[in-house]
């Protein structure tokens, strides 16, 4: 039955839409995906984020300092971002916890329907997650959550440190396997491998609702499910 859901990658961009979950194994294919998904130009807005360094004696010091940054990893700057990418109707995820209470926790996603823009520059994401928010009539939807600017701490050194202010989303038309567990979709496309582990094919079938929604591709168009004689198939009916 699986097995039967295969298709090549030019398939599945052909025939099904981008708004479709993508579901990888490792983050850098997901930020390709991501970053390939969202057009350039139009609406589009690439954010960077406002980092601010301290603790430098020189010039030299502050380069080396922001070029560390730039090569962190967004767990090491509060999973913050560098460089977001925005585009009103795209689908994010919080990257840290905003209201515990409300559900806008890490990991939670949404769709971005406005952005706001200040003249002091800061801005302000509305993002479509719960009811009860202050809008402008006309123009914003009580549904829509505004989403600010925390700040992250960086320690580049003893005495060098950074602030970064950043939205706290990034695109979610793909996610690691891992972060999409507890989430579910009526389609995703998730890229097999044989050597991914039990327990990882099965969060990745337990996403999808039902089995017309399933699509299993991968880079060598190796059509074949190895993991078959396992238990995995009862996952994708939960």
């Amino acid at each position: 039955m699986i097995q039967s859901r295969f298709r090549s990658h030019d398939w599945c961009n052909s025939n099904l839409s981008k708004h479709v979950v993508r579901l990888y194994f490792n983050n850098a294919d997901v930020e390709q995906y991501n970053t390939n998904a969202i057009p350039d130009g139009g609406s589009t807005d690439n954010v960077t984020s406002l980092d601010s360094y301290t603790g430098y004696s020189t010039e030299t010091e502050r380069w080396e300092a922001v070029s560390k940054v730039h090569r962190m990893k967004a767990r090491d700057t509060g999973n913050l971002l560098y460089l977001i990418r925005f585009r009103e109707g795209y689908p994010y995820m919080l990257t840290t916890n905003v209201d515990v209470e409300d559900g806008l926790v890490n990991g939670a996603i949404g769709t971005l329907r406005y952005i706001e823009n200040y003249e002091s520059s800061r801005r302000k994401m509305k993002i479509k997650y719960r009811a009860h928010v202050h809008c402008k009539h006309g123009i914003l939807d009580e549904r829509w959550v505004p989403i600010e600017l925390p700040s992250a701490n960086v320690n580049i050194t003893k005495s060098i440190k950074c602030r970064r202010l950043q939205f706290p989303l990034s695109p979610a038309y793909a996610l690691t396997i891992h972060k999409s567990q507890g989430g579910t979709s009526a389609q995703i496309v998730y890229d097999y491998h044989k050597n991914h582990k039990q327990q990882l094919v099965y969060v990745a079938l337990s996403r999808v609702t039902s089995l017309d929604g399933l699509f299993l591709t991968n880079t060598d168009d190796d059509f074949t499910f190895y993991h078959a004689r396992t238990q995995t198939t009862c996952s994708v009916a939960n």
